[in-house]
């Protein structure tokens, strides 16, 4: 997910600044080559280098050329346990597929995963608007980030009780935030790999458009596809076609993308109930009915009792949705995601280079090339 600035909380923005990308308190590095050092803390440092050791009294030094892509690991402030085995390996393997995702897709290795604070379980996010306002995308809602599932779901029903609508969401990750989360260690290698290529592709999507403005929807669908597809192949080449991890994997992607198609069906139908001269009292009715559709048909498609959304819910989730079918049609086009990020980059060089009057006109040039590309 990108980052939403204005809903991170002035509780987790100073974690995040105090974790921030020093060394202090580190005691494992994992480099670049994918070698693990266990247990050390810095002693020493200088503009080159620094130097390590463990309680052991062993000292190690390593040149900070040799750190771009290091981990360290914060524990509890009064904590003196060391990484255990299982999470270790698991902090090895996000690092190692971002090396696969930079060498097989042509990803960046980002600064999205070098942090791991074992008090850290994951943002827990809240969006509301008024019950018959249907925006666009999650950064047209208010919004507040939060610590901990308690402080959410108070806030959350103190805005219900003022009358909103109000969605609750986990957020495993942030391609602005270093921090790796327990939500994410702790989620299946398929949903551990999109979670790391779907946030650095945001990096990729943010370096090859020069840091100008790329909208929400169109940077959320291309992460989702390439988050989508790169763990397939991911999966086809570690483990093969035929293997479990694949054929699991293949099958979990066919739901996203259905679930994109209902997410656009209803959002649409909801919209136009909305922007209708009906009363008010009837749109919410007929809002109700919808919204209970689309839970039995979610329901029906993972395998297991959906939520029911409402209007920011359904928002936050076409954020993600609007333009999957699109990109993922760009995708098949182009064959693999190592071409679909050549595609991406064409298309950032032709728009760098054309003027555009806000959101919408470079909404409208993305459409067109895209369009342009597909039928080409």
């Amino acid at each position: 997910m990108k980052n939403i600035k204005k809903l991170v909380s002035a509780v987790s923005l100073a974690t995040a600044l105090t974790l921030g990308y020093g060394t202090a308190n580190a005691d494992m590095f994992l480099l670049k080559d994918g070698s693990r050092i266990y247990n050390y803390s810095v002693i020493d440092e200088d503009s080159n280098q620094i130097v390590a050791q463990n309680k052991k009294g062993k000292k190690i030094v390593i040149k900070k050329s040799d750190l771009r892509d290091y981990i360290f690991i914060k524990e509890g402030l009064n904590s003196k346990k060391d990484i255990d085995e299982e999470t270790a390996n698991k902090l090895e393997e996000i690092k190692l597929i971002e090396h696969w995702g930079k060498e097989r897709l042509g990803l960046p290795v980002s600064d999205n995963f070098i942090v791991y604070d074992t008090n850290f379980e994951t943002n827990h996010v809240i969006y509301y608007t008024l019950k018959l306002r249907l925006p666009k995308h999650y950064f047209n809602m208010h919004g507040a980030s939060f610590n901990t599932e308690k402080e959410a779901l108070k806030r959350k029903k103190e805005l219900e009780d003022q009358g909103f609508d109000v969605f609750y969401r986990v957020m495993e990750a942030s391609s602005n935030s270093p921090v790796i989360s327990k939500a994410t260690l702790e989620s299946k290698l398929q949903r551990r790999i999109e979670t790391v290529l779907h946030e650095n592709m945001h990096d990729y999507i943010e370096e090859a458009m020069n840091e100008e403005f790329f909208p929400i929807d169109f940077n959320e669908a291309f992460a989702c596809i390439v988050g989508d597809y790169g763990s397939l192949e991911y999966m086809a080449e570690k483990y093969g076609k035929e293997s479990d991890e694949y054929k699991n994997t293949s099958e979990t992607l066919s739901k996203n993308l259905k679930h994109a198609g209902l997410i656009i069906e209803y959002y649409n139908k909801l919209s136009a109930v909305l922007s209708s001269d009906i009363s008010d009292e009837a749109k919410l009715a007929e809002k109700e009915k919808l919204m209970d559709e689309l839970a039995e048909k979610r329901s029906g498609l993972l395998g297991k009792k959906a939520e029911k959304l409402n209007n920011p819910g359904l928002t936050a989730h076409m954020t993600y949705s609007r333009y999957v079918p699109l990109v993922q049609q760009a995708y098949e086009k182009a064959g693999s995601v190592k071409e679909l990020l050549k595609v991406t980059k064409d298309m950032a060089s032709v728009l760098r280079a054309k003027p555009w009057a806000g959101e919408k006109d470079l909404e409208g040039q993305i459409l067109n090339y895209l369009e342009n590309y597909l039928s080409s």
